[in-house]
């Protein structure tokens, strides 16, 4: 906003104000979106910490748009299956409406439409004990039955363990996954605990989670 700033003095660049209606777009890339000032003659560069468009296949680029939407009837995601997705950003992700399926989650890192191919398939499948003196394990529960909860950029599956939810977030660069225990799930640890199934003291708790990488060969660096 200025050529020149004092010590200590605090700019906001993380909200930048909207372009006022005399600015025209002139061209967008992954970071940045320029513009031209009809008024002052001047042209405009705002730029951003990530990725804020996307290119679509025939080039061009669009802004990205995170909000989670029902899949196209007759879609391939749809016919498999996942009737909630975005496919308005970087990459593509596809939801089924229920955890219960095989593959509940589907990654589509070239924002490929068919959730079988190019894509990484995941779901979390237990939760239980793993004692890191012996790599002995124990399975506490599988997951349970249930329903998506679509909201925004967010799709929640409640109850997936004993008062356990899982939220998948779309954002502009990733696809993020937390996993919420509640009271509930204390309670029902403790009355479970690892000396129970002959675990030792420093036993961790863990998620285990499924993959499918469909002809995608992971490697340590070097050797697969």
């Amino acid at each position: 906003l200025k050529n020149s700033y004092t010590k200590n003095e605090y700019i906001n660049l993380t909200d930048p104000p909207s372009p006022p209606e005399n600015y025209t777009l002139v061209g967008r890339g992954a970071t940045w979106n320029t513009y031209y000032d009809a008024t002052t003659g001047d042209n405009v560069l705002d730029t951003y910490p990530e990725q804020v468009n996307y290119q679509q296949t025939t080039g061009d680029w669009q802004p990205i748009n995170t909000t989670l939407t029902p899949t196209s009837p007759g879609s391939l995601a749809n016919t498999y299956g996942y009737t909630m997705g975005d496919t308005q950003g970087p990459y593509a992700a596809y939801f089924t409406p229920t955890f219960q399926t095989t593959w509940p989650i589907a990654f589509a890192y070239n924002r490929s439409n068919d959730p079988t191919t190019t894509v990484v398939r995941t779901k979390l499948t237990t939760v239980g004990y793993i004692d890191p003196a012996t790599w002995t394990t124990h399975i506490l529960q599988n997951t349970q039955s249930s329903q998506g909860q679509f909201t925004g950029n967010t799709a929640t599956y409640p109850g997936v363990f004993t008062g356990t939810d899982i939220t998948y977030t779309y954002e502009n660069m990733q696809l993020k996954e937390a996993i919420t225990l509640s009271n509930t799930t204390k309670t029902a640890l403790l009355s479970h605990p690892p000396s129970q199934y002959g675990r030792g003291q420093n036993t961790y708790l863990v998620f285990a989670t499924k993959s499918d990488s469909l002809g995608l060969t992971p490697y340590d660096g070097q050797n697969p």
